[in-house]
């Protein structure tokens, strides 16, 4: 509980700070730290099983990262970084029995780790987070009783992986 109410206190001390110019890069920062304790504060809650009041955390940090991803296009971290909230919500989701919901986001996250990877081929992390995507799309299929197209996700999955597990052996 004690994390808890340390991410808590840093978001507190984030939203207390004055507002700059949208542009400036104070602000994106600020921006980006406002949705990191959301996030962080998410993974708390994710843990201490109060799903309903993670995805309302993990939501509000969607809102900030959407907004700074869209803003920044060029900017790689910004992007995996909503991916991976995208997938964040999809495993809570998942985790309160709507497949639906959990392949949407995971399919939201798969679009922009595919761009990412589009853009880098050569990145180990990119590459790992389509891999990961793949997999959660199929997790995802799996409850909604379509093994067939399951099974393709988790092929794509596995062979992204055997190559990166090739290509990088320690």
């Amino acid at each position: 509980y004690k994390a808890l109410e340390n991410y808590r206190a840093a978001m507190a001390i984030a939203r207390s700070l004055p507002p700059t110019d949208a542009t400036d890069a104070a602000n994106i920062a600020q921006r980006r730290e406002l949705s990191d304790m959301h996030y962080k504060i998410a993974g708390v809650l994710d843990q201490q099983g109060e799903l309903d009041n993670a995805m309302v955390s993990y939501q509000a940090s969607l809102v900030i990262k959407q907004d700074l991803a869209q803003a920044h296009t060029e900017n790689a971290t910004l992007q995996r970084e909503l991916s991976e909230l995208q997938n964040k919500i999809g495993d809570v989701h998942a985790a309160k029995d709507n497949p639906a919901k959990a392949l949407e986001s995971c399919r939201a996250s798969h679009a922009i780790a595919e761009n990412l990877t589009e853009g880098d081929s050569d990145n180990i992390e990119h590459r790992r987070n389509l891999s990961l995507s793949h997999r959660k799309i199929g997790n995802a299929l799996v409850m909604q009783n379509d093994p067939a197209k399951a099974m393709e996700s988790y092929k794509a999955s596995m062979t992204i992986a055997e190559v990166l597990v090739q290509a990088y052996p320690d």
